[in-house]
């Protein structure tokens, strides 16, 4: 699986996570996941054990969490599973993470996301 980057589109009114995904569809060809990495995010962390894990498991989206941060409001099991976003659910599982705003997606998901629809 190759991961590049080779096209950028503009968002006349800002989509958000889902709505921009969904306005990148028809450029993804045949691709079968995409990494998304947020545009203000700024970091070094190393992609190759994000990419390797959703390769190994093929989950629909595999997130790159931190232990640490502002904001731990992503929880996971003893698996690395999510088992909360955003207290939610109320699951504090084992361990609560800082989402770093990358992630990878599976192409597939799209279907389900709304072009018109920005995120609330």
């Amino acid at each position: 699986m190759a991961w590049y980057v080779d096209t950028f589109r503009h968002e006349p009114v800002l989509l958000e996570t889902a709505g921009g995904l969904k306005n990148i569809e028809d450029l993804l060809g045949e691709d079968e996941a995409i990494i998304c990495y947020n545009g203000d995010v700024i970091t070094d962390l190393p992609l190759q054990k994000l990419i390797r894990a959703h390769e190994e498991h093929r989950p629909e989206v595999t997130l790159a969490l931190r232990s640490s941060g502002p904001l731990l409001n992503v929880n996971i099991n003893a698996s690395g599973e999510i088992v909360d976003l955003r207290h939610i659910l109320g699951n504090p599982g084992i361990q609560a993470c800082l989402f770093t705003g990358i992630y990878t997606v599976e192409t597939s998901m799209l279907q389900f996301f709304d072009a018109e629809k920005i995120d609330p």
